[in-house]
């Protein structure tokens, strides 16, 4: 459920017909990039510093092999991609687009089931919590899943290094997606799906870790997580004609 400030957010004037979030590329590649310095340089002191032991040079040596590298893949991956997107969502009278370079994914408001914001420290993602992959999945073709999992590549980075995995195993994950319906071996079945089995893993996964199935960040965001919510709420309940 929305507070009282989401849901006077969400009234604050009539929705247009179709709405594109455009996240601010300049901005977000700065703030990046300042970050991955900050870090690359604190681990870089550590390893440097003259009365660091062993255990701080180590902390160090830590840091930079996994800042360093954290760091290239942005500027060669998740940069990039930013840099080719114009809209990263598009919020319509039907439902959610998600745009790729080779088409948009599409969610319809009734399969959205929950929208709501998760609080990491001090930072707030965007959650959608769906009540099937139907629509979203069996709509998407291989390049398009491609395209999506390469901007999800953050996210499933994270969850190998909290080493969390999905469980198609109960009737609740299994039910989410037709097409797993009566198959004996579903883990088996979403490896042999490539790309789009690998963004539904990437989907269940997310959902058993953090209660929602998509997760958008900062970066993904024009406005604050919280008012976001309120106007996808709004499109919602009240799909403008």
């Amino acid at each position: 459920m929305l507070s009282n400030e989401e849901q006077r957010l969400s009234a604050s004037g009539p929705l247009p017909p179709r709405l594109e979030v455009r996240p601010r590329r300049v901005r977000n590649a700065l703030f990046f990039l300042a970050g991955w310095a900050v870090m690359v340089g604190a681990s870089l002191f550590l390893v440097l510093y003259d009365k660091g032991g062993l255990v701080v040079r180590g902390f160090g040596v830590i840091g930079l092999l996994f800042f360093v590298p954290v760091g290239l893949y942005g500027l060669i991956v998740v940069i990039s991609g930013w840099w080719r997107r114009t809209a990263s969502l598009v919020l319509t009278s039907a439902g959610l687009e998600q745009p790729t370079r080779q088409g948009a994914a599409f969610i319809p408001w009734k399969d959205v089931a929950k929208i709501g914001i998760l609080k990491m420290s001090r930072n707030e993602l965007l959650g959608l919590r769906l009540s099937s992959y139907d629509h979203y999945l069996n709509n998407l073709s291989p390049l398009m899943a491609h395209d999506l999992n390469r901007a999800t590549a953050s996210s499933k980075m994270m969850h190998r290094l909290l080493r969390r995995g999905s469980s198609w195993d109960s009737q609740e994950a299994r039910g989410l997606w037709t097409r797993l319906a009566g198959i004996s071996d579903p883990a088996g079945t979403i490896k042999d799906l490539g790309d789009i089995g690998s963004l539904a893993e990437n989907l269940l996964i997310t959902r058993q870790a953090w209660g929602y199935d998509l997760l958008f960040a900062w970066y993904d965001l024009d406005r604050p997580a919280k008012e976001m919510a309120g106007l996808l709420e709004a499109y919602r309940q009240n799909p403008p004609l």
